[in-house]
């Protein structure tokens, strides 16, 4: 699935830092970690940078930008983003879960049994 420069895991219909479109998850492809969850297979990531970093992250998370890791990160992004609109950030922000908590909360990174990163 082709997807723009700096996004993890949605299409190219989500732009880079288009948290709207982040939302929507007929944007989100599905991964080949999850297929193997579907089958009943044991799956997880190891990697020699942070867990949450681009490449592992590609595997299970949805996000508009690489860089949101934490929700400290994302919201400071959205929020400089957003001076323009009509939004407040705890709108922009509902429903949005940065790469860190969907690894967490979301499947495939809910159901992974290993999990190894370096820094």
């Amino acid at each position: 699935v082709k997807g723009n420069i700096y996004t993890v895991g949605v299409t190219s219909a989500v732009g880079l830092r288009d948290w709207k479109n982040m939302k929507n998850d007929s944007y989100h492809p599905s991964s080949l970690l999850k297929w193997a969850q579907e089958a009943g297979k044991g799956t997880g990531i190891i990697s020699t940078c942070p867990v949450t970093d681009a490449s592992p992250a590609a595997t299970y998370a949805h996000a508009a930008y690489r860089k949101w890791q934490t929700d400290l990160e994302m919201k400071n992004d959205i929020e400089s983003g957003i001076r323009d609109e009509n939004v407040s950030i705890d709108d922009a922000m509902k429903d949005l879960k940065d790469i860190s908590v969907q690894m967490i909360e979301n499947s495939p990174g809910k159901g992974f049994k290993v999990i190894l990163g370096g820094g």
